[in-house]
């Protein structure tokens, strides 16, 4: 693995949390300030995300230590 591809793993990881967030959003919605709660975690999830995505888009193809790797979760 090397540093662009642990940067876009981790940037899909940020996207998949917010995806969850989004849905407890949806799921108290009734209860506004939690629902509110999760909304505003997901949209912050989407941000991690995106600056993940862009520095995959300038990151090079420097292997990534073992260590490193085993802290990222398939």
């Amino acid at each position: 693995m090397n540093a662009k591809q642990l940067l876009e793993e981790m940037a899909s990881l940020e996207s998949r949390i917010a995806t969850i967030y989004e849905r407890f959003a949806t799921k108290f919605h009734h209860a506004a300030d939690v629902g509110d709660l999760w909304a505003s975690m997901g949209r912050e999830e989407l941000q991690h995300a995106d600056l993940l995505s862009r520095a995959a888009g300038r990151a090079g193809n420097a292997a990534v230590p073992a260590e490193t790797k085993d802290h990222v979760a398939r």
